[in-house]
């Protein structure tokens, strides 16, 4: 257990020195760099477990400069105890210092040190006692059900700790068996263990946070506690001022086994802050447990303002529940259950129940109704509410002449829509959120219905619901009064509308309302696809939707105010502005009576975001704020957009600003560069992030740009139109020397010699410029790495620098694209990387081999040379020279580099090829091995060089070869004896004679070529195999590569069975089924959003994006609280469990939301009980973020087994709580997941006599299941790989067979299952399947035979791996399942291995004699060959005759025979 909570829920940090741990192995946990304490005697105080025969040491040292003088340290066996150490740092010289904790591996594997609750106490360092304190009124209840205890926390000054639990206590007849909040075992509480180590008298305080004194006398404390034990002691409270705590209640000895409510009057705080401490002290023995629950604030008697949150409205009953329709509208709305009058219009049912008999509210606009009448319907008044609050309800607009919706909040003399919709929008019921803001007046909502031109406009409401929110903490206003010019000149943050509206609130003096948003628009050919501050579909924005608008309606948006001006300065903001009707936006700048224009725009503007920086007047009275009027143009296609609304930093400035301001982006987190991805932009912009003092921004695109004769038409990762890039588009708006910025990551050097490389394409007449810099976080510029200007030409070009940043600093790139004179100058970048070779002494780029397969593999052209080297596949251009196939892969599919000899080559010319820069060799052994071919009459020489980078220093000559050496690849290895950093160079030199083209593939280094600093990693990490990078031990063979290397994920496999496949919900359920009848809903597979507002994913986890799918539970109406959702999973085979390996499950979960209930998880083992107590259990909001949970399978686990997911709705709809990629981890080792069942089948077949599955005529009445990941084909000859697979079938050479095709887009452990059709079963002692298979490749998988019979499954024959490039006979003995079906089936099921050389086929299946030895069931007797075993009877007159075509009478017998049809086939 750890110290903290005294249970094995917590968390501890340890050292593991079990192998490959040796004596003396050190593990050093360091603080973060501290200021040297102010008085001495400042104190370190933790806690250390040291249990075990061959403990080490545990030492604490203080480190100064580069020295760490010991102040405390201990070493052997001290118990199985947690144990306390006051460490006093006397020896802290220096300003600044750190305190490492040591511990050292002793003789053996039995020596785990582990420490926990590390503080610093704050007495002893003088340090002020206690924090901001925090209102009475604002601290929520306190039921220990999540580790979020609102503040409340242990102490290091008094014993012990008190323990969180659930369920009883770990002594018998002592604590509760339950807890108070849900009276049950699953329940928490904070109780105190009084077993041994304790002693009498040991005491436990629970603080408290810092609280601000009440503002009336008897505020009260109120708390639940269970005091059950003969040797019960004493429970106290305790009023905590300056270091005095003052008792005011206490209660002593056995209350019995019940929980017990105690109100606590805090009197006598005479201080501003105080803390409450509640005090558990042990008695004399183990039976005196004390637990705590429930702790809360009596909000009345502690003077809080009171605030209910209104009821929900169903208008169920036939009641309006308390709204009224106005008298001073047009007409009424009326209460109505099942259709409205009308067709064409209205619902059908209520949206509470779903069904006729439900009731809701409607305007009905039949005759005499007229366009424009209005119905207004208004709420009881509610109380004021306490800052900003939120209300849904359900509405249904469906007719071809729907009107309008309209619901405004009234608060006092001020009625301010909130929300408004117009238009047909089909026949369902759709759910709307609107916002306000009422705390200074009590106020109601009014929702008015506009009736349209004909009786099709029926509009309806139901189920009106306010958020909890609006009895949360008030918030200060988010725009202040105008006011004078007090105001302090700050600078603003940006309005990103990211979490909320940013300050931002729409006006009542326009025709309907700007809406934020995220993705696209509902409209096509308008409105942007993301958003700009985050540049993803993810990101919110504002913008009008123009669809059901009229032709010049106006829509406004407030801004917050900002302060007045101290210097003339610009506001800041984006707009989009794309669509064939866009109309104008305008921006008004209003502080008191002045309202002036400062910008103006109208027209389509692109698809893009464009940055507007105008003018702010300089004569501003006071405090202003910003007004965005957006007008309507003449039809749908008119959607604005705006986002990243500031003002510009030097708005506060007394002087104009003389640099470019920085971001107001705060820098991402730092990545080592040896952990840096190369950013290809294939994933989005991979951490890069658009400038925000440019002009334009920069776009990630693929394919071509949409100008002609200028920007790439590929990308360079991939080289075709499918994959991405970065680049500016200097079309119309754009002018003459618009610059455009993007920064990428910060990052970490690692040694002086780092060098960074990027690819870039300048082509068009007009380019202009590109600038990189090197910049540190405050933007200045650390050394400019690159600068070019004008045409390079239609081609990608590499780029390579060596950065400037010292050891221990960050930096990032700053890319700066500027625009020429016109259209014809995009300039683009990609494949940002790292040299790992230089910057993190990393061998991984060495030890693999440049293929060429799919690009240069970082090899680049020299410039100062002849010509190029010509990368191809297949044979050269020219006859008589050159390879006809690469040798990576034997084919003329496969790539390689070579030099073209044709004209305009002439003799004596020289083309080079160069390498990525490596390190020194790491000794002797460094040996470059390369394959060459030279073959022609005329070949001239090539010459392999090791080129130092060092001026001055010689070449290495590692190969040269003239002449003809013959039509075959030759293999050459040899030494690299350099002692600098260098390139390899590749110099071929052209012959005589066009016949002379020389080829080069397989370039590979041996790991020894260059030096590595190897890290070391805790117990609790995994060393990646290149020793470079530590990753936690749960990441390893997890199905997500946390390597850089990918080591991680590649030798995961266990030696018996392939990996269990990882459960997405992409392309169905995955095998998981909905409990039938114990629970109250169903999950629900979704993608994209969920239906409810604030709450659930954006996206799955898979895939990241909204196309991906996953299971969520929907917590709307008419889910209640406590309402459960059950899920299964499929059954697993149980585990190989293997010492020293985990076994863990893991599970994505996305719990985010105000009311978020719990998720469960709980291990069902086959034929037993959903197990009381989960495996894993979490409750609560945990924010809009997917996390991993993950948990350890139990070694009791023998048999089959599930997990069953528990979802449990909270106090409301925003509970949505989802679950995606649910997985077995490799470790688990085991068979996988049991197949399901088969579906029903056709008519079985007889077994006798045997019958033989050649497909030769097709499937032959076997079919490929549903419920894998990929079919099994049928084919003749070979197939579409090579090396592996059949090149004829087993039948007659010529024939088909069955396979599987294990090339993209198969990935490992992918399945594919082939059903037999249904046979009967054998009555035999014995049966025997026979079949022929082929598994030939170096990365076979496995095949699997199955037997089925009703509901079991038997795993008859498997086998794995390369067997051979021949057919082998397979047999398996039937096992006859105990069933009471009657009939059987066969399914082969093949699993793909790491590769595309794993083809896997089988052949001629068929049921081997012994199967119908005394069969019982006749034979399918056709005559064709003979009688079969049919005989003549001799108790007869005469005999039946086989016979062939007509019998020989007319008028009589039949034409043919059954079995063809024709006059071919043979009867009786």
């Amino acid at each position: 257990i750890d110290h903290t909570y005294g249970n094995s829920s917590g968390y501890y940090r340890y050292i593991e020195t079990s192998r490959p741990r040796a004596i003396d192995d050190d593990a050093i946990f360091r603080s973060p760099a501290l200021m040297k304490p102010n008085i001495t005697g400042c104190k370190l105080i933790f806690y250390y477990h040291m249990h075990g025969s061959s403990i080490g040491t545990l030492s604490v040292g203080i480190r100064q400069g580069r020295n760490t003088t010991t102040v405390w340290t201990l070493s052997g066996d001290q118990g199985n105890s947690w144990r306390k150490a006051e460490v006093v740092l006397s020896n802290a010289i220096f300003a600044v210092f750190n305190v490492d904790i040591v511990g050292i591996r002793g003789t053996g594997y039995s020596g785990d040190i582990a420490i926990d609750d590390l503080s610093f106490d704050n007495v002893s360092c003088g340090c002020p006692d206690g924090v901001q304190p925090v209102d009475i009124c604002n601290v929520s209840a306190t039921n220990f059900e999540s580790l979020n205890e609102n503040g409340w926390t242990d102490v290091i000054e008094d014993t012990f700790n008190w323990s969180r639990d659930n369920g009883g206590t770990a002594s018998l007849n002592t604590g509760p068996a339950i807890d108070h909040t849900y009276g049950n075992s699953s329940g928490y509480y904070r109780y105190i263990e009084t077993s041994r180590p304790r002693a009498i008298d040991d005491d436990a305080i629970f603080r408290s946070p810092a609280l601000m004194k009440p503002n009336i006398t008897g505020c009260k404390l109120i708390f639940y506690y269970h005091m059950y034990g003969s040797t019960t002691g004493t429970l106290r409270v305790g009023i905590r001022q300056g270091g005095t705590t003052r008792t005011v209640w206490t209660q002593s000895g056995n209350q019995g086994n019940s929980w017990k409510k105690a109100e606590v009057v805090l009197v006598g705080a005479t201080a501003a802050t105080f803390n409450i401490d509640i005090v558990g002290i042990r008695g004399t023995s183990f039976t005196g447990d004390i637990a705590i629950d429930d702790l809360s604030f009596d909000k009345v008697s502690c003077g809080c303002s009171a605030c209910s949150v209104p009821k929900s409205v169903t208008f169920a009953g036939n009641s309006f529940q308390n709204y009224t329709n106005l008298k001073s509208d047009t007409f009424d709305w009326t209460l109505k259950r099942g259709s409205t009058g009308s067709g064409g219009t209205g619902p059908t049912t209520d949206h509470t129940t779903g069904t006729s008999s439900g009731y809701y509210l409607y305007i009905e606009t039949s005759f005499p109704r007229s366009n424009g009448d209005t119905a207004v319907v208004r709420s009881p008044t509610y109380t004021q509410t306490r800052g900003s609050c939120s209300f849904t309800f359900w509405y249904h607009m469906y007719g071809s002449s729907i009107g309008k919706l309209t619901v405004y909040v009234v608060a006092g003399k001020e009625r301010t829509r909130v929300w408004q919709l117009s238009g047909n929008k089909g026949n369902t019921w759709w759910k709307a959120t609107a916002k306000f803001d009422s705390s200074n007046a009590d106020y109601w909502i009014e929702f008015e219905a506009t009736a349209g031109t004909s009786f099709t406009g029926d509009i309806a409401i139901d189920d009106i619901t306010f958020n909890t929110s609006c009895c949360s903490a008030a918030s200060p206003p988010t725009t202040p009064p105008p006011g004078p010019t007090t105001s302090p000149c700050v600078v603003a943050t940006v309005a990103t509308f990211e979490a909320n509206a940013s300050g931002f609130v729409q006006s009542s003096a326009d025709s309907f309302n700007w809406v934020r948003r995220r993705g696209s628009t509902p409209s096509v050919s308008t409105g942007p696809t993301t958003d700009h501050t985050l540049g993803t579909s993810s990101g919110y924005y504002f913008y009008i939707e123009t669809s059901s608008v009229a032709t010049n309606n106006t829509a406004i948006l407030l801004s917050p105010y900002y302060p007045k001006p101290i210097y003339a300065c610009k506001a800041s903001f984006w707009y989009h502005m794309y669509g064939a009707t866009i109309n104008s936006l305008e921006v008004r700048a209003v502080s008191g009576s002045r309202d002036v224009r400062i910008w103006y725009l109208s027209g389509d503007q692109g698809n893009r975001w464009i940055l507007a920086t105008p003018d702010l007047p300089t004569n501003l009275p006071g405090n202003y704020r910003l007004k965005f009027i957006a007008t309507r143009g003449t039809s749908f296609t008119g959607d604005i957009a705006i986002d990243d609304v500031s003002y510009l930093y030097s708005c506060c400035q007394k002087t104009p600003p003389t640099t470019v301001p920085p971001t107001t982006q705060p820098p991402p987190k730092v990545i080592h560069a040896c952990k840096a991805p190369l950013t290809t932009f294939q994933a989005g912009w991979q951490g890069f992030i658009q400038g925000k003092q440019d002009t334009f921004d920069w776009t990630r695109s693929r394919g071509g740009t949409s100008s002609s004769a200028t920007g790439p038409s590929n990308d360079h990762t991939f080289g075709n139109s499918t994959g991405f890039y970065a680049y500016i588009e200097t079309s119309s708006p754009r002018r003459a020397n618009d610059t455009a910025v993007l920064y990428s990551p910060y990052y970490s050097p690692t040694v002086s010699t780092c060098e960074m490389y990027f690819w870039y394409h300048m082509y068009g007449s007009t380019i202009s410029s590109l600038l990189v810099y090197e910049v540190d976080s405050s933007d200045k510029i650390l050394k400019t790495v690159f600068s070019q200007s004008g045409n390079k030409g239609n081609s990608w070009k590499q780029a390579s620098f060596t950065l400037n940043s010292p050891l221990g600093s960050s930096f990032r790139l700053k890319f700066i694209g500027t625009r020429g004179s016109s259209f014809t100058g995009d300039i683009a970048i990609d494949d940002i990387g790292f040299n790992n070779t230089l910057c993190c002494r990393q061998c991984s780029v060495t030890g693999t081999t440049a293929d060429f397969e799919t690009g240069l593999s970082r090899y680049t052209q020299d410039k100062t040379d002849n010509f190029d080297w010509t990368r191809d596949n297949g044979g050269t251009s020219s006859g008589g020279t050159g390879p006809s196939r690469d040798h990576t892969l034997g084919t003329a599919a496969g790539y390689y580099m070579y030099i073209e000899t044709s004209s305009p080559r002439v003799a004596g010319q020289v083309a080079r090829l160069i390498s990525p820069r490596y390190g020194p060799p790491d000794g002797p052994s460094c040996n470059l091995t390369f394959w060459y071919h030279m073959y022609g009459a005329h070949i001239g020489t090539l010459n392999v060089l090791a080129k130092p980078i060092t001026a001055g220093l010689a070449s290495q000559v590692i190969f040269t070869k003239s002449g003809n050496v013959g039509n075959r690849w030759v293999k050459f290895s040899g030494p690299i004896t350099i002692t600098d950093n260098y390139t390899i160079v590749f110099e071929g030199i052209r012959g005589s004679s066009f016949q002379g083209d020389i080829a080069i593939d397989d370039i590979k280094m041996s790991t020894t070529c260059c030096k590595n600093n190897f890290v070391t990693c805790s117990s609790s990490q995994w060393r990646c195999a290149n020793k470079l990078q530590c990753i936690p031990r749960g990441g390893y063979c997890d199905f997500k590569q946390d390597c850089f290397d990918n080591s991680d994920e590649t030798n995961c496999s266990c030696s018996k069975y392939p990996a269990t496949p990882l459960l997405t919900f992409e392309t169905g359920a995955s095998g998981f089924t909905q409990e039938a009848t114990t629970d109250k809903f169903d999950w629900t597979r979704t993608r994209g959003g969920t239906g409810s507002f604030a709450t659930g994913p954006p996206a799955d986890h898979t895939l990241g994006t909204s196309l991906g799918y996953y299971y969520y539970i929907e917590t709307s109406s008419p889910r209640a609280a406590g309402d459960t959702a059950r899920m299964y999973s499929p059954y697993y085979y149980a585990p190989t469990f293997t010492a020293g390996k985990p076994c863990n499950a893991t599970f994505w979960y996305h719990m985010y939301g105000s009311t978020t209930g719990t998720l469960n998880v709980y291990i069902q083992i086959q034929n037993t009980a959903v197990p009381a107590t989960a495996i894993w259990t979490l409750k609560g909001n945990q924010g809009n973020i997917w996390k991993l949970g993950t948990f350890s399978m139990p070694r009791s686990i023998t048999g089959q087994f599930r997990f069953v997911f528990d979802g449990i709705r909270g106090s409301s709809f925003t509970g949505d709580i989802s679950i995606d990629d649910v997985n077995l981890l490799w470790s688990c080792c085991t068979q996988g997941i049991v197949p399901p069942p088969p579906s029903p089948t056709p008519t079985p077949i007889a077994l006798c006599p045997s019958i033989t599955t050649s497909f030769e005529t097709g499937l032959q009445g076997y079919t490929q299941l549903k419920k894998d990941d990929f079919d099994w084909t049928r084919k003749t000859g070979s197939t579409t790989s090579g090396s592996t697979g059949p090149s004829s079938d087993h039948t007659t050479g010529k024939g088909y067979y069955m396979y599987i095709e294990t090339s993209f887009p198969r990935s490992a452990g992918h399945v594919a299952r082939l059903m037999s059709p249904a046979y009967t079963k054998w009555t035999t002692p014995i049966c025997t399947l026979t079949f022929w298979y082929h598994m030939y490749g170096s990365t076979i998988g496995t095949l699997n035979v199955f037997e089925v019979s009703g509901t079991t499954t038997a795993k008859v024959w498997t086998q794995s791996g390369d067997k051979g490039n021949k057919w082998i006979k397979g047999s398996a003995k039937l096992v006859n399942p105990k069933s009471t079906d009657p009939n059987f089936y066969i399914y082969f099921e093949a699993i793909t291995g790491t590769s595309f050389t794993g083809d896997i086929a089988i052949d001629d299946i068929a049921f081997d004699s012994d199967c119908c030895r005394r069969c019982l069931v006749p034979s399918n007797i056709t005559f064709e060959q003979n009688m079969g075993a049919v005989v003549q009877s001799t108790n007869d007159t005469f005999d039946w005759l086989r016979w062939v075509g007509r019998t020989p009478s007319g008028v009589t017998g039949p034409g043919g025979d059954h079995t063809y049809g024709n006059t071919s086939g043979h009867y009786m």
